[in-house]
């Protein structure tokens, strides 16, 4: 079925691309998979994602509480975004103060809360779910963590956190390290 579906996806992305004057990418990483599945790339054209910087710059400030690490993370809750990566990694690590904020909602929500409780990170992740004040939110971070094991094409909420004066870690997938030069925006670190 899979395959069904990805074969009349590439028939229609050759349709549209062979009729169309030009196509806008928002990552290299993006124009490049155009370039695999089509064989040119030609066509494509660059622009990458924004925020409103004004929304979000001079929002950060140092946490009041520096006995513990606030980690922040902002994303759909579906399996492709890693979450539970990150839920393991917090339980093996045990070794800083922490809380970790999960702002989002999807189809994994609930398991994403039962493997927190499974794994006794119940008292350190919070899951909020949706929340439309991103910034007040940011300012309230340490770290950004960005734990996605699919090969994104961006990765807005890392440009928000950088925006808001937040150091992120990623790993570096798909056009990740478009957006993160390692060491001096940010942290890249490699997948599992």
């Amino acid at each position: 079925k899979c395959v069904i579906h990805d074969y009349k996806r590439k028939i229609l992305l050759k349709i549209v691309y062979h009729y169309c004057d030009g196509c806008i990418a928002i990552s290299k990483y993006v124009k490049e998979s155009v370039k695999e599945a089509l064989g040119d790339n030609s066509k494509v054209h660059i622009i990458y994602n924004g925020v409103d910087i004004h929304k979000f710059s001079g929002t950060h400030t140092d946490s009041i509480d520096r006995a513990k690490v606030h980690l922040i993370y902002v994303g759909r809750l579906i399996q492709e975004k890693g979450v539970d990566n990150l839920l393991k990694a917090l339980a093996i690590g045990n070794v800083m103060n922490y809380d970790l904020t999960i702002i989002g909602d999807g189809p994994y929500r609930e398991q994403l809360e039962n493997f927190s409780n499974k794994l006794k990170l119940d008292k350190s992740v919070k899951f909020v779910g949706t929340q439309w004040d991103i910034p007040l939110w940011l300012n309230k971070a340490d770290l950004f963590v960005h734990p996605c094991n699919c090969n994104e094409g961006f990765g807005i909420t890392l440009i928000e956190a950088m925006a808001s004066g937040v150091p992120c870690v990623a790993f570096a997938k798909g056009a990740i390290p478009e957006v993160i030069d390692d060491g001096i925006n940010g942290f890249l670190v490699q997948d599992c």
